[in-house]
């Protein structure tokens, strides 16, 4: 039986575990319990993803809580209202309710043993190797107790950043987007005035008194087949802005993919990482290109102007990538599969 390790125990790795799993593989799990207290929204395309992979009972575990709602105040001019057709779930519920039903053969250990496996995965979040980091921005944001009538999700850009509100249950979930560090501070006002413009005075009292999270929110790219020939999935291949929206559906979609590359015929492997790589850059690019639009149509257009032009041209260098056979060659002596240069040959000049 093959033998897999996947590091990382967020919604990433406990899909490919499960796919894995089902596929007949023996597959350790390791890394420390999933411990974030965000909020996710889902759009009924990633519920239903979701429920097709896990099942619904997964998602019927964790009570998501409906948005009927949503409030856009992007552009300059009035807020537009349009349907919401969300869910909110907290993270934590999410992982814990997916760690609970795991398929026979998956193994769930804190540190991974010293041994050697057939395929290594690497989910373990936004990659520390990437090559393409898009314009520097953090996130702040707060999980409190939900005080008063929170009826709708709310996404508000300010000159110097912008704001995502979005309740669950007898939650609320606040993030702050700023370019660069920003700080803490920065961050706590801006929540402030989008809060305060909606009379939402309570749940502002009880986030005055909690401490921010702080995460890297920065868009970043890196070699989804690693070096030492672990394939990289989720995040740790390629990070999304979070104006995406879109964390849990790209998380499952690609551990989907990354485990069918897992698991492919050997003498597959070398087309099948090849393909891996293009179909991650050539979303990565649309990704990079339709956040750059948003964002230049906002309030904080000016903000985040270097971070536009970094995600405009790294949307360009990613699909000349795709297009160039000699950036986008394998080189299958190598377990690693790494990019290697494919000689150019010029014709002779008669």
């Amino acid at each position: 039986m093959s033998l897999a390790l996947i590091r990382g125990r967020g919604v990433a790795g406990l899909v490919a575990a499960r796919r894995l799993a089902r596929a007949g593989w023996s597959v350790v799990l390791a890394g420390p319990p999933h411990h974030s207290d965000r909020i996710v929204t889902l759009d009924p395309s990633v519920v239903d993803l979701l429920a097709l992979e896990l099942g619904r009972e997964v998602l019927a575990a964790v009570a998501p809580a409906p948005i009927a709602v949503r409030e856009l105040a992007w552009s300059p001019g009035p807020p537009e209202t349009v349907p919401g057709e969300l869910v909110a779930v907290p993270l934590r519920s999410l992982t814990a309710a997916m760690e609970e039903r795991l398929p026979p053969g998956i193994t769930v250990v804190e540190t991974p043993p010293e041994r050697s496996f057939d395929e290594v995965l690497d989910a373990t979040g936004r990659g520390r190797s990437a090559r393409l980091r898009s314009g520097a921005r953090t996130a702040w944001g707060w999980t409190v107790p939900l005080s008063g009538p929170v009826g709708r999700a709310v996404l508000e850009a300010h000159l110097e950043g912008w704001v995502f509100v979005a309740p669950a249950g007898a939650q609320v979930s606040v993030q702050v987007v700023l370019p660069g560090d920003g700080g803490h501070e920065l961050a706590r006002e801006l929540a402030r005035r989008t809060l305060a413009g909606r009379g939402w005075s309570a749940t502002l009292e009880r986030l005055a008194a909690a401490p921010p999270v702080a995460c890297d929110a920065t868009p970043a790219f890196g070699d989804p087949i690693a070096p030492c020939g672990a394939i990289l999935v989720g995040d740790a291949a390629c990070a999304e802005d979070p104006l995406s929206g879109s964390g849990v559906g790209r998380a499952v979609r690609g551990a989907v993919l990354g485990a069918a590359v897992a698991t492919a015929a050997p003498g597959d492997r070398t087309a099948v990482r090849r393909h891996y790589l293009t179909r991650l850059a050539l979303a990565h690019a649309a990704h990079l290109a339709g956040a750059a639009d948003f964002y230049a149509r906002s309030r904080c257009a000016a903000a985040f102007a270097p971070a536009v032009a970094a995600m405009r041209d790294h949307a360009r260098h990613l699909r000349r990538e795709v297009a160039a056979p000699a950036i986008l060659q394998l080189d299958a002596s190598h377990r690693d599969a790494r990019l290697v240069p494919r000689p150019v040959r010029v014709a002779a000049s008669s």
